[in-house]
Formats: C-alpha cells, structure tokens, sequence
C-alpha cells in the first residue's frame, strides 16, 4: 500500500509504504503493530537513505495482580539505513526522539479525551 505524506510541513510529499500491519499475540501481550518504510527516489535512492517507522498498540495489566484493569501500551520507534543514516543520527537525532515523545503525549491526551467523552 502506497502513501503520499506530507514530510515535516515542508510542502513535499514523502512517498511512504506499509510495511506491517499485524495483530500481536504472543501469549504475553496481545495488539496491533504498524509500520511503514520511505519508498526511494532518484534523488534518495535506498542505499543513500531508508527508514522505517514502527508503531505498537498493546494491552497491558494496569497494575499487575490487583485486577485494576486494562491499559494500552504505545511503542514508536524509527530506524534509519544507508550511508546516510550515521549524518541524521548526528544531525537530527534528538529532535527525531523529542518528536517521537510529543506525538505520544498528544495521541495520549486525544485517546483520554475521546475516552472521558464517552466516544
């Protein structure tokens, strides 16, 4: 499945792929992982630069053994191939994480919200 996503707001669309998209059932926890990987260009072609964004929605006990009920547990991580991938580390690394971080509180505040709004 092929995407055209906006890329940080800069105006040009990123074309991105679906690369999973499964139902986690491990014995252990139990969800749905999500991701997604650049499609190379002319310009950025795979062995220059790749990435691929993973996300996980698990349930998890929200505190064991007291029977309190069920959470869900958001996982998001990114990785980056190619001879460029040590430069975005360097360059962009922190603000990726940080990036990351705001988008969990934000999909955190919009899940309680919709939550406590009964939707």
């Amino acid at each position: 499945m092929d995407l055209d996503m906006n890329s940080g707001g800069n105006g040009r669309p990123t074309g991105v792929e679906l690369s999973v998209l499964e139902r986690i059932d491990d014995g252990r926890r139990a969800g749905w992982r999500v991701a997604w990987r650049t499609r190379p260009t002319l310009t950025l072609p795979s062995w220059m630069l790749r990435a691929e964004r993973v996300q996980e929605f698990v349930e998890a006990e929200a505190d064991p053994g007291t029977g309190a009920g069920v959470e869900t547990e958001y996982v998001c991580w990114e990785t980056f191939y190619g001879v460029l991938a040590p430069v975005v580390r360097t360059v962009v690394g922190t603000k990726v994480a940080a990036g990351f971080n705001a988008w969990a509180e934000g999909l955190k505040a919009r899940a309680e919200e919709l939550w406590r709004a009964g939707k």
